[in-house]
């Protein structure tokens, strides 16, 4: 029960009692009879032999007896309502102690929410982080330029092609496939695979590797074709290498004399607007 609900019931139980006009220390008075007179000699005997607490105690308890027995309807009516109020008062306890565990509950929810989505962050966190580390450090290996000679002359054409690993970290198990071709020129053809000659090396940063093939002898009307750029003579291939982060990549390449580019002469190639891309992480 509130302090208000036992503040309210002892209120109506001290009202009842003036209304009762009962006192607990009440004392009859002294009556003219003789037997009134007996009595009282007899009170006062008692009194002696029981001592004056003892007998203020018994008439305690007896004006209690004869209050409980004058309102016994009532008391059972405001014992009722105390047991009720006491009920209600638990039962608001109780609602209210279910009603914050329904809260806490939400809170613990939307705190695992809020960890879950923290996780995800840092996990992405994570992986942006590894992905700019892999982007930083990688080595990145491609062909920079090729070098052709004997182009008109009575021996065989010949094509050096130099790789370089412009990335901040070693390429190793690198295997140079090049390849080279005389074609009919027209733009975005597809060159046959002849034969390839392949070279394995480690690359370290900054480092470059030569890779050299030999083709046929170019005639002198062949010759005349790349003048006219109706001919033109390919060099190309592939670049596979595995770098530290244990990632298979692969850079094509191709460069070309004659065609529309001209140039058909000993020295530098031109670098094709096609056939060169790169590939990293490859499965296989």
């Amino acid at each position: 029960m509130t302090r208000r609900a036992w503040l309210m019931l002892a209120w109506g139980i001290l009202i009842l009692t003036i209304v009762d006009g009962t006192n607990f220390f009440n004392i009859p008075p002294y009556s003219v009879n003789e037997n009134s007179q007996s009595n009282s000699e007899a009170n006062y005997e008692q009194e002696g032999f029981d001592g004056p607490v003892l007998s203020i105690l018994i008439k305690l308890f007896d004006s209690i007896e004869g209050f409980i027995d004058r309102h016994d309807t009532l008391l059972t009516v405001l014992s009722a309502f105390a047991v009720a109020a006491f009920t209600g008062t638990l039962w608001w306890v109780t609602f209210g102690l279910f009603t914050m565990a329904k809260q806490q509950a939400a809170d613990t929810r939307e705190s695992l929410d809020i960890s879950k989505v923290s996780a995800d962050a840092a996990q992405k966190s994570a992986h942006v982080a590894e992905v700019a580390l892999i982007i930083g450090q990688r080595a990145y290996v491609s062909a920079i330029s090729s070098k052709i000679k004997n182009i008109n002359s009575a021996i065989p054409v010949e094509a050096t092609v130099t790789v370089k690993n412009s990335g901040n970290t070693p390429a190793h198990d690198v295997a140079i496939k090049t390849c080279i071709a005389f074609v009919d020129f027209f733009p975005g053809q597809h060159l046959p695979e002849s034969r390839q000659d392949a070279t394995t090396a480690l690359i370290p940063p900054g480092g470059t590797v030569a890779s050299t093939i030999s083709g046929n002898v170019i005639t002198q009307l062949e010759f005349q074709g790349l003048t006219d750029r109706v001919k033109a003579l390919y060099v190309y291939g592939s670049i596979h290498y595995i770098d530290v982060f244990s990632k298979k990549c692969v850079s094509e390449f191709r460069f070309i004399c004659g065609g529309d580019q001209g140039g058909v002469r000993d020295g530098e190639m031109h670098l094709c607007p096609d056939g060169n891309k790169a590939d990293y992480d490859v499965k296989g």
